[in-house]
């Protein structure tokens, strides 16, 4: 696969993703009365859109680099999608009814942070079951012969 094919593949889901995030905070204040009645869920929400975001950007880094450290995507995951929020909330402060407020940027960062170490559990998991069930069968060979 060409690497043009395969960058665009893996960034496509990001960009997609992000201008829905960027569509859902670009709505004006007074027309999120619920969400702004109910103490706190602002932060959660925050949180909750920073996780799926993360889980992409840790995906789309290990697709198009993927012969770097875990820990490389991990970090490099966090900084652009909590970079992201700041210049989300940065962009609330021109909307209507909306403020920037460094506490949404925390939640933002924290669902970056989660989403990023359920992507790298998830690896590990699957490094640990992958590398257990090899050793396993060469186990079960060893004790046949």
């Amino acid at each position: 696969m060409k690497a043009d094919s395969r960058l665009s593949r893996a960034w496509w889901p990001v960009a997609l993703y992000a201008c829905v995030i960027l569509a859902a905070t670009s709505i004006p204040g007074d027309r999120l009365a619920l969400v702004s009645d109910i103490e706190n869920v602002d932060r959660w929400l925050h949180v909750l859109l920073y996780v799926p975001l993360a889980v992409l950007v840790f995906g789309a880094l290990r697709r198009t680099r993927p012969h770097l450290p875990l820990a490389y995507y991990g970090i490099t995951t966090v900084l652009l999608c909590s970079a992201f929020g700041v210049l989300d909330e940065l962009h609330q402060r021109f909307v209507p009814g909306r403020s920037c407020d460094v506490w949404d940027m925390i939640a933002d960062a924290v669902g970056s942070a989660l989403g990023t170490a359920a992507s790298m559990a998830l690896i590990y998991i699957q490094q640990r079951a992958g590398h257990g069930g090899r050793r396993a069968a060469r186990g079960g060979e060893q004790g046949d012969s």
